[in-house]
This record gives C-alpha cells, sequence and structure tokens, in this order.
C-alpha cells in the first residue's frame, strides 16, 4: 500500500518525536528510569518480558507528554475529521490485544490481559503537520498528522496505520526500549566506573558520560525500533483485518 512505501522516509522523524518525549518525561517525573525496570507480562504472547515502565508508568508518559507532542505539532483544527479518525481508531482498539477478553475478541485464542489496560482509553489526535508521519505514545496516545491522511488511498489503509500504532502500544515497544536503555546505562556507567578505578577521575567519567553515552543509547534504540516496526507492521494487518477492512 501506499503508506508503507514512505514508512522508510519518516522512519527517523518518528523515532526522534517519540525519543524526545520520552527523555522529558523521564527526566522530569515521577516515571524516570531506575533500577532495572520490571517484569510483567507480554499482552500478545503472555510472556514474562523485562520493561522499563509498568503500565501505569506508561499511561503516565503519555498523559504527561501529550501537550508537548500538540506544542510542537499543534492540533489539526477539524473536529470532524479528528472524530472521524477517532471512529476508526476505537474499532481497532477493539479487536487489539489491548482489549482481549472482550466480546469482540472472544475465540481468538488470546492471553488475558489485566482489567486496568482492558479499561485505559486510548486516545487518537489530527496533528497540523504536512509531514507524512504517524506515531504513538506509551500508555495509548496516537497521532497521524494532515500529511498523512492526505496521502492516503482509502479509508482500509487507514484502519492499518492505526493499527500499526494500537500495536506499537499492545507490544508496549516504548517500555521495551526503556528496558534496553537502562541496561546500556547502567553498563555504561560501570565501565566507566572501572576506568576511573584504573586512572580516571570522577569529572572524566562524567564528560565521558555526557559526550558518548547518550550516542550510544539512541543507536541501541534506533536499532530495536527497526524490530519493534516490524512487529507493529504484523499487527495493524491482522487488526485491520479483524475489525472488517481489506487490509491485503
Amino acid at each position: 500500500m501506499a503508506f508503507f512505501t514512505s514508512r522508510s522516509f519518516v522512519f527517523h522523524v518518528k523515532r526522534a518525536a517519540v525519543a524526545l518525549a520520552l527523555v522529558a518525561t523521564a527526566t522530569g517525573s515521577g516515571a524516570a528510569l531506575t533500577g532495572c525496570g520490571t517484569v510483567s507480562k507480554d499482552f500478545v504472547t503472555g510472556n514474562d518480558r523485562a520493561l522499563g515502565y509498568t503500565w501505569a508508568q506508561q499511561v503516565q508518559i503519555g498523559r504527561e507528554s501529550d501537550p508537548q507532542i500538540l506544542a510542537q505539532f499543534g492540533a489539526y483544527p477539524n473536529e470532524s475529521l479528528e472524530q472521524y479518525v477517532n471512529r476508526i481508531g476505537q474499532k481497532i482498539v477493539a479487536v487489539s490485544h489491548l482489549r482481549s477478553g472482550n466480546p469482540a475478541t472472544v475465540g481468538l485464542n488470546r492471553p488475558a490481559v489485566p482489567s486496568d489496560v482492558q479499561n485505559t482509553p486510548v486516545t487518537f489526535r489530527v496533528l497540523d503537520s504536512p509531514i507524512i508521519n504517524a506515531m504513538a505514545l506509551p500508555g495509548g496516545y496516537i497521532y497521524v498528522t494532515r500529511g498523512l491522511l492526505a496521502n492516503l488511498e482509502n479509508e482500509a489503509q487507514l484502519a492499518v496505520v492505526l493499527g500499526h500504532e494500537v500495536g506499537h502500544v499492545a507490544r508496549q515497544h516504548a517500555a521495551r526500549q526503556a528496558y534496553q536503555a537502562q541496561r546500556a546505562q547502567l553498563g555504561l556507567i560501570g565501565a566507566m566506573i572501572a576506568g576511573s578505578v584504573i586512572g580516571g577521575t570522577a569529572g572524566q567519567v562524567a564528560n565521558a558520560l555526557g559526550q558518548y553515552g547518550g550516542q550510544g543509547l539512541q543507536l541501541l534504540l534506533l536499532k530495536y525500533g527497526r524490530d519493534a516496526e516490524e512487529e507493529s507492521d504484523r499487527l495493524g494487518v491482522e487488526y485491520a483485518s479483524l475489525a472488517g477492512y481489506d487490509a491485503s
């Protein structure tokens, strides 16, 4: 479909926007990176998975980052269009793994998800940007740009796009990325401390962290994000199909 031919073009823009929101929130709220994360059930597979944030923290991050996204891009001033996007988005959410156990998902042989996840509202917004882009924040905040909407050929394509972003939320990709960042951060700090014991100073350790730590973490998150995109591609098609759209 036409949308997916443009995904590689917007990939870096999307990752940067989400990363900025995560960094800003993590340094300014109670959901900051701490320790080695938490272990939670994967909503899609049912297996235990190490995450950087609990679900409650993911919801908090999304709620606190939403105003930042709106301030950066602006909300598209067309209420009827946003209602249209939200209506399709809610159809997707209803058949997603975020609602496993609800009537719409009976018979799909999915693992049950906690009630607080099932009861978490998912918000869809249209951003006033010509860039062809869509993105999701943890905890259920999903955005599409007017530039993207102008380039879609039909409602089925929009359903797949929204399904892709719901997939990011359902797979808790941001929390998985945060856990990887925590591990890298701890390893980097350990290496720098070891270096300071051998011959460096505390000031040199701090300088090295400032100069190189951010770049290394960014590369790690980017590599992991590509895997996440492929997972969400598959879920986007699955969710759109279950919602009654021709996603082929």
